[in-house]
């Protein structure tokens, strides 16, 4: 293993098994716990073992033994290419992939939850639904909007927020379950990015933690609308835990009665859940 050639998660390693003894070292590193996926394309049938580990906190883990998921601890990770079946050949070639599917937070307090492979997302929480991570980076969903503009024709003041660390993931609805969506665009975004991956959350609590206070007078008296929410589903960015834009309910989206405002979200992606 001490000639292992390293190698980025995302990428591949082409070689050769050109003798019945050969075998191809290969090694890479993560520096925080990691969701990986490793696999082999081979006209050979060679086959792409994990080999060995090194690093004092290094340890791998089974997520999902039928499609290969694997979640591995900082250090580094070594694997070997070898013909388990004694066929090899000077020219003909193998694929190693190596695949970062997304990273975690190392929090000892949260469980992994979610993994959508086609997204590259990670999504994990406490038994509460409370403390949320995708990607190793912390939910974040506060918010806050306030503007006042005043005319001869009337005025009109807007305050819409979503206090910080409120409610709790709804993570057992049909309805509500977390999800990963493709985010291409909005009116009214909270954060300003370009289309992506994004992980659809909805949060509920007891008491009210999400207010919509708009009041308008004169020519504006049309936009009024004062209600506060006990509940929210909202669109966060894997990169970085961040709100991308509230989905339900939106004054622009869902009530404003003037302008034409809109968000447009799909759902190619797919996410399998563990240990819910």
């Amino acid at each position: 293993m001490t000639t292992a050639t390293t190698v980025s998660l995302d990428s591949s390693a082409t070689g050769v098994i050109d003798n019945p003894n050969d075998v191809d070292y290969y090694k890479f590193t993560v520096l925080q716990p990691t969701i990986i996926k490793y696999s082999i394309s081979s006209a050979d049938g060679y086959s792409l073992l994990f080999a060995g580990k090194s690093g004092s906190n290094s340890t791998i883990y089974i997520v999902n033994s039928s499609t290969g998921l694997y979640q591995v601890m900082p250090g580094t990770y070594y694997f070997a290419v070898v013909s388990e079946q004694g066929t090899y050949s000077a020219t003909n070639t193998y694929t190693a992939n190596f695949v970062k599917v997304g990273s975690m937070s190392g929090d000892s307090a949260v469980t992994l939850i979610g993994i959508s492979e086609n997204a590259g997302m990670v999504y994990e929480t406490n038994d509460t639904g409370s403390v949320n991570y995708v990607n190793g980076n912390p939910v974040d969903i506060s918010y806050s909007y306030v503007q006042k503009l005043s005319n001869s024709a009337g005025s009109q003041s807007y305050n819409i927020s979503i206090d910080a660390n409120a409610g709790a993931c709804a993570l057992l609805s049909d309805v509500y379950k977390p999800a990963a969506v493709y985010y291409h665009s909005s009116t009214r975004p909270a954060m300003q990015v370009s289309s992506r991956p994004a992980l659809k959350l909805t949060f509920y609590d007891d008491s009210d933690f999400y207010r919509i206070h708009c009041v308008c007078s004169g020519a504006y008296a049309m936009n009024n609308f004062w209600q506060d929410f006990n509940f929210v589903t909202v669109l966060i960015d894997p990169d970085t835990g961040k709100l991308i834009d509230i989905v339900e309910f939106n004054y622009y989206y869902d009530f404003a009665p003037v302008g034409s405002n809109s968000i447009t979200y799909t759902r190619p992606y797919t996410m399998k859940f563990y240990n819910n």
